[in-house]
């Protein structure tokens, strides 16, 4: 049996089924409505065979849902058509970037989201039906599932801010968010995020894998693939990936020990028992992969201390000092932690200041942690570069007593000033 067809307005070339067998009769046609092709035909057996069309209207639609991890929280939104994604994104530029400049950032990082997503993976519905899944975007002036503000590079990148010097690796990153994928690397602010360090798009800009569509290919129902495969890791609920336990979530009995415990490496003298598993320590981390500022100081309770910064944007490598300090001034930190109520039995009262609205992944995010063992206590608060502080940061920035130049909010530097003073001597010590 050969069919020829007539769609997007013109007639197509004869096409055989090859369905095996041998028709004994004439085909009779049929069809029941619109969009439903029906053919019979009497095989060689004397029986009625028939075989039959019909046009599946694709599902489509808005797609917009809120994703939560850690301190992180923003809107994944855009528009699904079947396996075809479309993403309408706005580009507001600051002054001075001109016109010539955002078209050509525009074709750069088009190129580079549909490289990294398009085309990499198809949808195999429960009929053997198989459709490649397709992404597209679209520059919008109104309308936009996301506005992302165009500031002059280099900088730091985050979901809603690029800068001139992003690749179309970095905007395939953060386009990634935009469909609701969290970060895929190690994060002071996400200390049990999982999985981490995967060597996909979501952790070094590099590539897609299956589960990353498995929501998209969801969008059908069930039956539909690709699905984490057996040799990647799945995407797990923090709770199940959870290593550290958080101190205001233990028993009475264990809280109190920890806590004391931690108490008592305040002030000098012997070292206390077990004070190489505590620590104090300070870290502020944001940007984009290839980016990313990560700077840290902490100190144990046996005066061992460590400073680490990586500053990817410098290329210069990482600048990492491991030295003991004297017991007395580890102890002043642990005082001061003390003093700032952070080793309270209840949660300290602290200024928990967020930005404006959504925590949006990639932004930069300082956190204070006190800890004994796998019992940590972790106060977030928001930070940014001197350039954006100003505007981003809830109420005036304030420069911290450490050498790093992010910026933390006036009421949040206030209420930690007496841990940051003692980190900063244990800093001028190393």
């Amino acid at each position: 049996m050969w069919q020829r067809a007539y769609y997007a307005n013109s007639w197509h070339p004869w096409g055989r089924h090859n369905d095996g067998g041998v028709l004994a009769s004439k085909p009779a046609l049929g069809s029941m409505g619109p969009n439903h092709e029906h053919v019979f035909v009497r095989g060689t057996d004397g029986n009625v065979w028939q075989k039959y069309w019909v046009h599946e209207v694709e599902p489509a639609g808005e797609v917009s849902f809120g994703v939560s991890e850690c301190v992180y929280s923003w809107t994944a939104a855009y528009h699904q058509s079947g396996t075809r994604v479309t993403v309408r994104i706005q580009l507001t530029p600051d002054a001075g970037i001109s016109d010539a400049t955002i078209n050509t950032l525009r074709t750069t990082w088009r190129n580079g989201i549909i490289n990294t997503w398009s085309d990499r993976f198809s949808c195999l519905a429960p009929n053997g039906g198989r459709q490649s899944v397709t992404f597209d975007v679209q520059w919008v002036s109104s309308g936009a599932h996301h506005v992302v503000r165009v500031q002059p590079g280099p900088a730091r990148s985050n979901m809603r801010l690029w800068d001139t010097s992003d690749t179309g690796d970095v905007a395939a990153h953060e386009f990634g968010h935009m469909l609701g994928h969290p970060d895929e690397y190690a994060d002071a602010a996400c200390p049990a995020r999982s999985p981490v360090n995967t060597g996909t798009v979501m952790a070094d800009n590099t590539e897609t894998v299956a589960r990353h569509y498995n929501r998209i290919t969801g969008f059908h129902g069930s039956g539909h693939s690709p699905v984490a495969g057996p040799s990647e890791p799945a995407e797990v609920p923090e709770e199940a990936a959870m290593t550290l336990k958080n101190i205001d979530n233990l028993k009475p009995e264990p809280r109190t020990a920890v806590l004391q415990r931690l108490r008592s490496m305040a002030g000098g003298g012997a070292v206390p028992e077990r004070a190489e598993d505590t620590e104090v320590s300070f870290e502020v981390s944001g940007g984009a992969p290839g980016e990313r500022y990560v700077y840290r100081l902490g100190v144990h309770g046996d005066g061992a201390a460590q400073r680490s910064v990586v500053d990817e944007m410098q290329h210069s490598g990482d600048d990492e000092t491991s030295h003991a300090v004297d017991r007395q001034l580890a102890g002043r930190v642990f005082q001061a932690a003390a003093d700032a109520g952070l080793l309270n039995d209840g949660a300290p009262s602290m200024p928990q200041q967020q930005r404006e609205g959504e925590v949006l992944p990639d932004s930069m995010v300082a956190v204070l942690t006190v800890r004994d063992g796998d019992a940590i206590r972790r106060i977030a608060f928001p930070a940014d570069e001197p350039a954006n502080a100003a505007a981003s940061l809830p109420g005036e920035p304030a420069d911290i007593p450490l050498r790093t130049q992010v910026q933390l909010p006036a009421e949040s530097v206030t209420a930690l000033r007496p841990v940051l003073d003692a980190l900063g001597a244990v800093e001028a010590a190393l």
